[in-house]
């Protein structure tokens, strides 16, 4: 665990804890250098998520679930549907068997 001293020596951009050197892993001193792939200054803003991407993973997740909703009905409803048709189909042989 660092102390706060190492942090701010490890993150000081003007390179005052080095004097401008650092040691690499073999000891030999070296410049350093900051900010070699020229990133852009941190602007200390948190970014979420953008909110195109919110939209679109809302609506896909809405679409997954009425598919899931869709496909666990239908056999259910297929099942419900035959069942009612054979009451049908036995009470259509029940009133023919009824007649002389």
């Amino acid at each position: 665990v660092w102390g706060e001293e190492q942090y701010n020596c490890y993150h000081d951009l003007e390179l005052t804890c080095f004097n401008k050197t650092a040691v690499n892993e073999d000891g030999v001193s070296i410049e350093a250098v900051v900010n070699v792939k020229n990133a852009p200054e941190e602007s200390g803003k948190v970014r979420g998520a953008p909110v195109w991407g919110i939209i679109v993973a809302v609506v896909f997740a809405v679409g997954v679930l009425c598919l899931l909703v869709v496909g666990f009905m239908t056999p259910s409803c297929k099942k419900k549907l035959s069942i009612e048709e054979g009451k049908d189909e036995s009470v259509v042989e029940k009133e023919a068997a009824d007649l002389p």
